[in-house]
């Protein structure tokens, strides 16, 4: 069965989400990438709900249904997205579900917020998909150079604007709050990325093993940032799978048909978890 509910943060703020309710033990919340709204994983959360699994997907503040009548002088940043939403999301979990096991998918910055989260250690599996280190100089070529200008020019943008118009440079579903674009064009150009801005010691102390995806011809991902942000999960066991053979890209994981027999092996290895 599929709900709708509401997630209170710890400073009140009022976040909209999907309960996926298998009736089970087992739980996996999908925290989304950069402006995606939480509906574009209802595929993945049922495929995993129909082996009985209960799943939660939530829109961050400022994104979605989660999202103010207007983006002008909303207050959000991106760090709050982990410190308080991944954190209220995970406790909502807790309280509600009592699951035995909890795994926790992380798309693209879905990934890189988790060590923020202080209630992380909760989660016993880790799956990162595209889950990537932001630093400009980690892509090839003219693309280094591209993104490293969109870094420079994001904050400005967003100023004069009031928000970022993700959506119309194809960087998400939803445009950005302010600062939470201003703070992502901050880490962007920073070599260590968010750890230059936040202590890595929480990420370097989880010790729950990673599942993390990522796929060939991925210009929001490529292999080496990906590698990049694996390396500071640097007590988690990782099973690491580069896909090379076909067009998945930054968003094709989650489609229905196009990566389902890769569902299959996600789940395998969440179901693995001993309860």
């Amino acid at each position: 069965m599929t709900h709708s509910i509401e997630i209170h943060a710890a400073d009140g703020f009022v976040l909209r989400a999907t309960l996926y309710d298998a009736q089970s033990d087992r739980a996996v919340l999908i925290a989304s990438a950069m402006g995606v709204k939480r509906r574009y994983y209802d595929a993945f959360a049922q495929f995993l709900a129909s082996k009985g699994i209960s799943v939660v997907t939530f829109d961050y503040r400022g994104i979605g249904e989660s999202r103010p009548a207007s983006l002008r002088g909303f207050r959000a940043t991106l760090a709050e997205w982990g410190r308080l939403d991944v954190t209220a999301a995970i406790d909502w979990i807790a309280r509600e579900l009592r699951p035995r096991s909890l795994a926790y998918v992380g798309h693209s910055a879905g990934g890189q917020l988790a060590g923020l989260a202080p209630n992380i250690e909760h989660v016993e599996q880790f799956v990162f998909v595209c889950a990537q280190s932001g630093y400009w100089r980690h892509w090839p070529g003219m693309r280094a150079w591209g993104l490293g200008a969109l870094w420079v020019a994001m904050p400005l943008i967003s100023r004069v604007v009031g928000w970022f118009p993700s959506r119309t440079l194809g960087l998400g579903s939803d445009p950005l709050p302010r600062e939470v674009a201003s703070e992502w064009a901050r880490w962007g150009r920073h070599p260590d990325y968010l750890f230059g801005y936040n202590d890595p010691e929480p990420f370097a102390r989880i010790t729950a093993p990673i599942l993390a995806w990522s796929f060939a011809g991925d210009h929001y991902a490529p292999k080496p940032a990906v590698d990049a942000l694996l390396r500071h999960y640097s007590a988690a066991p990782v099973t690491r799978r580069h896909v090379t053979d076909r067009g998945i890209g930054h968003f094709g994981f989650f489609r229905r048909g196009q990566a389902e027999d890769l569902w299959n092996e996600t789940h395998a290895i969440i179901a693995a978890v001993p309860e």
